[in-house]
């Protein structure tokens, strides 16, 4: 509601009970703007049996409005948010989840899962271990027109369709 004294807002909050809207008291704050700072001017004010909180700031879409109207305020705020994210990637850098891995994760523990772990899955097992990555990366950096069955030959452990993979 927007008004520029009580009878304005007294007038909006009648005129929203005629089309089924409630005006909350204890929901609804109220903010004094002006480019003189009126002293007195921040107590609460009562409009029937309602009384509305003033208040100095509050969010409005994302943005923090004052009753200052200074926009200093909050473009200090988005570069503390910037500064906060860049520290946050160059502390976490390529390990730093998406957007959507964290959702599968929330998905997952709202369906029950209590473990971050991995969890055994069925099927073949890893073939990968300690001593065929650097065997398998000698082969490859010793030939690097090498195919896939050659390398088999060479590193039978490594299987066909891994190597496909």
């Amino acid at each position: 509601l927007l008004g520029d004294n009580v009878d304005t807002i007294k007038k909006s909050i009648e005129t929203s009970k005629q089309v089924d809207l409630e005006v909350k008291a204890e929901k609804t704050k109220y903010m004094l703007l002006s480019r003189h700072q009126n002293a007195g001017q921040n107590h609460d004010i009562k409009i029937g049996n309602r009384s509305f909180e003033n208040v100095a700031q509050f969010r409005y879409l994302g943005t923090t409005i004052t009753d200052r109207n200074l926009i200093q305020e909050e473009i200090q705020r988005r570069l503390n948010s910037g500064n906060f994210i860049a520290n946050f990637f160059s502390v976490y850098g390529e390990a730093l989840m998406n957007r959507q891995r964290v959702s599968k994760w929330c998905r997952e523990f709202e369906t029950g899962r209590s473990d971050v772990h991995d969890q055994i899955r069925s099927g073949r097992p890893s073939v990968v271990t300690d001593e065929i990555i650097p065997k398998t990366d000698k082969n490859i950096r010793a030939d690097r027109r090498l195919t896939i069955d050659e390398l088999h030959q060479q590193c039978p452990d490594v299987l066909i369709t891994v190597l496909h993979v």
